[in-house]
């Protein structure tokens, strides 16, 4: 039942939103200039459900950890401990390291436009681990740019600047770097004499091995990207290939609008602002720069006319502003969103999902405990990736449903900090407020108490991932009750031992602890990928995810990495209503059937993957957009970007599927380096938790059906050998081999090279023949055999192929694996006997050996085998040809010899035959 729940709760995707939508409504209502009546324009770029559609269809996520354009930084190397002679895996992954490749396969404009584009891109989003991010480390980056005391109070107006340009309204916003030492920014008004601000872009964070300029360069480069795209070419809508928003859903269903710089600068603005009035002030923003733009071209244009300056400034202001009383007139598409919103809420018993949901990592001052102040320094400030998840865990276990508020009384001398966090917000909220943030480090920040919890920054500020690190901060906070104690003693014994132990017995430590700390809630804990790494200070920690269900019906994920902590919330209560949700999305799309403006094909497009996975979770199946990969691929023409817009791509399924789906479908097809296909991939791979066992051999089992992968993937430095000896599963195998032999999309020579190549694979080793010699590898095979225009000339391909593997000082002959099927195509193929007279025509009797005898089943496919023999016999045994008559008779005494080595003749009598060494009895 458990994993049934699990699975319907992929059912709708509960990604955090950092607005509500009630606040996007108020927002739509906003009147931002009185004189004319003006209201945010509902298909324009400054609807917030813009941005809250793209951010929950996962766009962004996809093309920044995704796109063939970025080369993502991994390596897996996978390698046998020659004192030990256990498997190692050494798996590194760094973001920081991500780079836009510079050999993209395109002509020399797009490739320039493409190579700035994901450069940009990359620093926009820096993001860690698999979470989509605009947060950075690194002093030198946009966002801390942003989020510095003397630019913060004009951050609204460097985003609306940038969000005008790409509008192609001239703002007149740059950078002066003539005086090093003193580089400005400015924003000069539409006279270009008088100025909004003139900002210092001096970089007072220094590093003895900083790679970046003493100033905010990459916010100047930033800028210029924008800058130049007024007048490029590829992003004018009368450009034939280039990139622009669609007007159309067959243009968005390409996916080249991911490439637009409105799509990028909008995503960054969804996730930048985080309350509603932040939003207002950002649109006040927007207004105020294009109606200066507006009157100054009505002054100088009585003057000078500059007819087509005008005309651009005139459809952005139309397309980001209409008149209220034109409000009326319009689709009302957030009204549909709202209500299936509202479906999906129904009867939500826990009112804190959507809270904790809307937690993620910010950037925050530091603090000083002792003086419980913070420092109001520029450069004091870090990203609070382990202080908000923690924030997230503890408004989790210490919700009582109930009281329907938090509760602390349970605890065993909780600290004053966090006694009077929980008196002040008592009660669970919509969203995470910045005071909220900075409320919560007063408890977790500075703790000198235990000189063991490890911080990054000065003051003790910014706590370093690690599970035994994480746990310390918990005994602060929630007190040193025996519980806690003893699980921080025993994780400190697996670290000096540096040896995990069984997963039942941590998960049962883990239960126990956060049973206390949830006050009886949690029931169950399961721990995923759980390893010992070093810390970012070098230090042995734990590092893996945990998942705590609780009784009513949510899971909680906490994934802690090196350098990265994140927080998941999964709540099964709308899977009660699935039914009223599939019925309220079915509405929605009859009324966006023919979008013809991108907000609708937005719509359009969530609303189809929503449904497609409601269809999945009823059937109990992970969505994975199988069909639209398939289809993708039988079109393929260099470009993966479509892909995308199938929903984002995060679950491991999906990820194994698309490196499956291309490896097959293109089996005996090289394809160059840089292919966008082969480096969509390659990025696939790489964002994969390959230190975990299970997702390593999925991933790796995918490689095992194309001779091309090894040269494709040379990230993943892991021998086939090595897999196949010690991480082999051949339930995967037999599963993606059902895949490529049965579906249609596939043809017969593409699926017959990769079985070919399989069986190259493990030919040397013990799987070759278990593989081959299980029932449902032949019933796959029969499946292709059926589908083939000449099933016979198939059949006789796989034979010949198998037979060419297999040598004389194998422990088995290829007899041994068609007696098998042989018993087998009896029943699959009963219409066709002429597949089983070519199966018993390549079996040599006297070849069936001790492999085959010792099979566990082995006397019961005797028995069936004989008998249908038997009852065949026409076909098989020619009393004219005496070749014919021997081995039919040999096979039907080896068979019958066989079967009565270990099976009393009177309970499984074979009245015909008498076997033994000397004397073989004819048919008669």
């Amino acid at each position: 039942m458990k994993r049934l729940i699990i699975k319907l709760l992929l059912v709708i995707n509960h990604v955090h939103t950092k607005i509500a939508l009630t606040d996007i409504q108020e927002i739509e209502q906003t009147v931002f200039d009185v004189d004319n009546n003006l209201v945010i324009n509902p298909d324009g770029p400054l609807n917030g459900l813009r941005g809250h559609l793209l951010y929950k269809s996962g766009y962004m996520h996809n093309k920044r950890f995704f796109s063939s354009e970025i080369d993502t930084f991994y390596r897996m190397k996978g390698f046998v401990n020659s004192e030990s002679g256990q498997l190692v895996c050494d798996c590194v992954r760094k973001e920081v390291k991500d780079r836009a490749y510079t050999d993209i396969d395109t002509d020399k404009a797009q490739k320039k436009y493409l190579i700035r584009y994901h450069t940009q891109l990359i620093r926009m989003f820096p993001s860690a681990g698999d979470n989509l991010s605009i947060s950075a480390g690194r002093p030198n980056a946009l966002i801390r740019f942003l989020k510095s005391k003397p630019v913060e109070q004009y951050s609204n107006y460097i985003l609306a600047a940038l969000l005008l340009l790409t509008e192609h309204v001239n703002i007149s916003i740059g950078a002066d770097l003539e005086k090093e030492g003193e580089e400005k920014l400015f924003l000069k008004r539409a006279d270009g004499i008088r100025e909004y601000f003139n900002l210092s872009l001096a970089l007072n964070e220094k590093k003895a091995d900083q790679i970046w300029k003493d100033y905010h360069s990459e916010t100047v480069e930033v800028i210029e990207f924008f800058k130049l795209c007024i007048e490029c070419p590829l992003l004018s809508p009368r450009a034939m290939n280039g990139f622009t928003e669609p007007t159309t859903y067959e243009q968005f269903m390409t996916g080249n609008f991911l490439n637009t710089p409105q799509f990028l600068i909008q995503s960054y603005i969804y996730e930048f602002i985080e309350t509603k009035n932040d939003y207002i002030e950002f649109v006040k923003a927007v207004h105020t720069l294009l109606s200066d733009q507006m009157e100054y071209i009505d002054t100088i244009t009585q003057k000078s006319p500059k007819p087509k300056k005008k005309k651009l400034l005139e459809k952005a202001y139309k397309k980001l502003f209409i008149k209220k009383e034109e409000f009326k007139n319009t689709k009302n598409h957030l009204s549909h969103i709202i209500k299936l919103k509202s479906t999906m809420d129904e009867n939500n018993t826990l009112p804190l999902v959507e809270f904790i949901q809307s937690i993620s990592p910010t950037i925050l001052p530091l603090y000083n405990r002792d003086t419980k102040e913070f420092i109001d320094n520029e450069n004091a400030i870090y990203s609070d990736c382990v202080e908000s998840s923690l924030l997230g865990m503890f408004c989790w276990l210490l919700y009582n449903t109930e009281m329907e508020e938090y509760s602390t009384g349970h605890l065993s001398k909780p600290s004053s900090d966090l006694l009077l966090f929980f008196k002040n917000y008592s009660i669970p909220r919509k969203t995470i407020t910045k005071e909220m943030r900075l409320d919560w480090c007063r408890v977790v920040s500075g703790l000198s108490t235990n000189e063991d919890i490890s911080y990054i920054k000065e003051k003790r500020n910014e706590i370093r991932s690690g599970l035994l690190n994480i746990f310390l901060i918990i005994a602060e906070i929630a007190g040193h009750s025996s519980e806690i104690s003893e699980l921080i003693n025993y994780l400190k014994k697996m670290l000096s031992e540096q040896q995990l132990d069984k997963k039942f017995n941590i998960q049962s430590a883990l239960l126990q602890i956060f049973t206390y700390l949830s006050n009886g809630r949690v029931t169950e804990v399961l721990c995923e990928d759980l390893r010992i790494l070093n810390r970012t200070d070098k230090l042995p920690d734990i590092f893996g995810k945990i998942q705590l269900i609780c009784e009513f019906n949510t899971i909680f994920t906490l994934d802690v990495s090196s350098g990265h902590c994140s927080i998941n919330l999964m709540n099964s209560s709308c899977t009660r209503h699935i039914h009223h949700i599939k019925n309220e999305l079915s509405s929605i799309q009859n009324e966006y059937t023919n979008p013809s403006k991108y907000i609708e094909c937005i719509i359009m497009q969530y609303i189809t993957v929503e449904l497609n996975k409601i269809n999945c979770s009823i059937n109990n199946t992970v969505y994975i957009p199988k069909k639209e990969i398939l289809h993708h691929l039988s079109n393929y023409k260099g470009n993966v970007s479509e892909i995308f817009l199938f929903g984002r791509i995060s679950h491991i399924y999906t990820k194994a599927f698309i490196v499956i789906a291309f490896l097959s479908y293109f089996e005996g097809r090289e394809f160059p380096l840089n292919d966008s296909f082969v480096r969509f991939t390659r990025n696939i791979i790489g964002s994969v938790v390959l230190n975990g066992r299970t997702q390593r051999q999925h991933i790796m089992t995918a490689l095992l059906f194309n001779s091309y992968s090894t040269t494709y993937y040379t990230s993943v430095q892991y021998t086939f050998n090595d897999f196949i000896n010690y991480e082999y599963n051949p339930y995967l195998v037999t599963g993606i081999l059902k895949d490529i032999l049965e579906e249609k999309a596939f043809s017969v020579n593409t699926s017959m090279g990769c079985f070919k190549y399989l069986l190259k694979i493990l030919a040397r080793t013990a799987q070759f023949y278990t593989l081959l010699r299980r029932e449902t590898t032949f019933y796959y095979l029969s499946s292709l055999i059926k589908r083939s225009s000449d099933s016979l000339n198939t059949l006789f391909m796989v034979i010949t192929h198998v037979n060419s593997i297999i040598t004389q000082d194998m422990e088995f002959t290829s007899s041994d694996i068609y007696i098998y099927w042989l018993m087998h195509s009896f029943e699959t193929f009963s219409d066709e006997l002429e597949i089983s007279r070519m199966i018993y025509d390549s079996i040599n009797p006297v070849e069936i050996g001790c492999k085959f005898n010792c099979d566990s089943n082995y006397t019961i496919t005797c028995g069936k085998l004989w008998n249908e023999l038997r009852d065949y016999k026409e076909y098989f045994y020619d009393e004219y040809n005496i070749v014919s008559t021997e081995k039919y008779i040999n096979i039907m005494n080896k068979l019958s010899c066989l079967r009565t080595k270990r099976v009393n003749r009177d309970k499984y009598p074979f009245t015909h035959f008498y076997c033994n060494r000397t004397n073989y009895i004819s048919i008669t």
